[in-house]
């Protein structure tokens, strides 16, 4: 995995005791180079290293004018108000990536007060530069720039208020500075009461051990402390857990942390298989020996969107090692259902008549978690659906699959292929409603329910007796309605002997395989006389007739080889080749 190989790169290889941790700053605007030594406190069991292997977290420019910013006016604040300080650290997914080397925008800035809001911080933050030309001047100086308010802070502050029925307890400010988006929020602390079948918490103001226990895993608990530029592990695992590749919970036993919040589960797998981590022992125990208790509260508590966004994340990462190892965890932790659906409730037989009625309108009006399948769906994608991805990980064409596949049609596309084509009344509806469910973009969709209809009707197209025009338009309709490489692949992988024919009457009439999305995309590859030339060689008004000559052009061209030609020869063909489509269409009969 990338991150094992950026371990191996800094020469990350062992953990011992320690002293301090150095986070290097560096200013491309200036050639000094500033060192803040991280000192060792009762919560912080802050990680050591041999000296050729302390980890960095080096700031980008824009980081750097951001954390000065928020430095300039704390320290202000903090020497005005001693009885009343400010401590801000950039939390979670930031620290994170950073000690990994991996560029991230993720700032999000928790502010450490006794009464200080998220938006109040924000608001005095802004006036601080606003009410005295000279602090703007100041900050300018140390950053060696010439920024004016504007470009600070060039639109206003958005709030999110206070609603405890979206788990907002505390009330989020969001502003743009230096056209980067920031979430400025208090320290909380969570209290989650389980008789509610939601995973929202009560919020109350916390201490930054609070903050960091509440999190998914200690990886995410680590914070940077802008007042004095110290890296702090508050649960005293999280630096020494992120390099030894380790996914554990802040709390232990793990239970508690996903009784909470059972998103935090897929969340966990999200971030193993995406760094290629472990989960720690008692972790997978855990998602052993409870399962049922988990899935129950998965159940009840966790929106469908919001497991879709993970499972998506997942799938954007593009990557067939990720998606392979994310659906062994799936199988090994008995979660594959919650691929397609968190939702219990199901329509039966009798009210498929209504249902069938109202897909059209449904589809565009369904909102995801209210989404149901019928009865015997739910049944195959809790006894059925893992042994489709069972079969889908043992299939012995895997390594060979092409690794330019879009994964979310690979995934989709394979694992509901035998409830798409079980022949019942509901299956193809069901199969549209599940990919509705987990956010996936209509042309997506689209793309998808086309590869399954094509591999369902597989052994009606008998590749080995085709005409080469015949090959050719079947050919340019999968490039159009999908993508070719995406529906070989997928046809090498379960049906390999239908494959082989495909290619093997491709190489006999000269289709090149690797080159065909490129060449035959339909925004480059077009038909040689449009509608209009058409009809004025014919000289006749349009009609029905016109849509089945354009296709009979495609016939021509296929059955005499203009695709095989180059952009020159077209070009000094063009005369020759539409009269000739014209010629050939006398020599067939065909009469307009």
């Amino acid at each position: 995995m990338f991150i094992k190989k950026i371990l191996e790169k800094n020469k990350i290889n062992k953990i011992h005791s320690l002293n301090s941790i150095i986070i290097k700053q560096k200013n491309k605007n200036n050639n000094n180079n500033r060192y803040n030594c991280i000192d060792s406190n009762h919560f912080s069991k802050l990680l050591m290293m041999n000296n050729s292997n302390v980890p960095e977290i080096k700031l980008t420019q824009l980081e750097i004018n951001i954390i000065e910013l928020i430095k300039q006016y704390v320290n202000s604040h903090n020497t005005s108000f001693s009885d009343d300080p400010i401590v801000c650290r950039i939390a979670g997914g930031w620290v994170r990536d950073k000690l990994l080397n991996i560029p991230s925008n993720d700032i999000d800035i928790s502010i450490e007060n006794k009464v200080i809001s998220g938006e109040s911080f924000l608001n005095n933050l802004i006036n601080f530069y606003k009410s005295d030309e000279q602090r703007l001047q100041n900050f300018n100086q140390i950053i060696n720039n010439e920024y004016s308010l504007d470009d600070i802070f060039p639109k206003n502050v958005h709030t999110t208020k206070v609603n405890p029925d979206k788990s907002k307890h505390l009330e989020t400010a969001i502003a743009i500075i230096f056209d980067q988006s920031i979430d400025f929020v208090a320290l909380r602390k969570e209290v989650y009461d389980d008789s509610l079948n939601n995973r929202i918490p009560f919020i109350e103001l916390g201490t930054p051990l609070d903050d960091a226990l509440r999190r998914d895993c200690t990886l995410n608990s680590l914070f940077y402390n802008i007042n004095d530029g110290k890296l702090e592990d508050f649960t005293g695992q999280g630096i020494s857990d992120l390099f030894n590749g380790i996914i554990r919970t802040p709390l232990s036993p793990p239970l508690r942390t996903f009784m909470d919040d059972p998103l935090r589960i897929f969340r966990l797998l999200r971030f193993k298989n995406k760094y290629g981590f472990q989960f720690e022992e008692s972790l997978v125990k855990c998602f052993i020996e409870d399962n049922s208790l988990l899935t129950d509260h998965i159940v009840r508590k966790v929106s469908r969107e919001r497991i879709a966004i993970e499972i998506n994340k997942i799938l954007s990462y593009n990557d067939l090692t990720i998606l392979i190892n994310f659906l062994k965890d799936m199988l090994q932790f008995n979660l594959a259902r919650f691929l397609y659906s968190n939702n219990n409730e199901t329509y039966s037989n009798k009210d498929l008549k209504e249902k069938n009625k109202n897909y059209s309108q449904s589809k565009k009006t369904v909102q995801v978690d209210d989404i149901k399948v019928h009865e015997n769906t739910l049944k195959w994608l809790i006894e059925f659906l893992p042994l489709e991805i069972e079969n889908f990980l043992n299939n012995p064409n895997l390594n060979l699959l092409c690794q330019d596949i879009d994964k979310t049609i690979l995934m989709h596309s394979v694992l509901l292929l035998s409830l798409y084509s079980s022949n019942t009344d509901y299956c193809i509806k069901d199969v549209d409603f599940l990919l509705i469910s987990n956010n996936i973009p209509k042309q997506t969709i689209r793309k998808i329910l086309q590869i399954q209809e094509m591999l369902s009707n597989k052994d009606d197209l008998v590749f080995s007796e085709m005409e080469r025009h015949e090959l050719g338009n079947f050919i340019k309709q999968m490039t159009e309605m999908t993508n070719f490489t995406n529906y070989t692949t997928i046809l090498h992988l379960l049906f390999p002997q239908n494959y082989s024919l495909l290619i093997s009457q491709m190489e006999k009439y000269e289709f090149d395989l690797y080159k065909l999305d490129e060449l035959w995309n339909p925004s480059v590859f077009k038909p040689l006389l449009n509608g209009n030339e058409i009809q004025k060689r014919l000289n006749k008004k349009p009609g029905k007739w016109l849509k089945d000559v354009m296709e009979l052009e495609w016939d021509y061209i296929f059955e005499k080889k203009i695709d095989l030609e180059t952009s020159e020869q077209k070009l000094t063909n063009e005369r020759l080749n539409k009269d000739g489509f014209f010629t050939w269409l006398e020599s067939k009969g065909i009469q307009y």
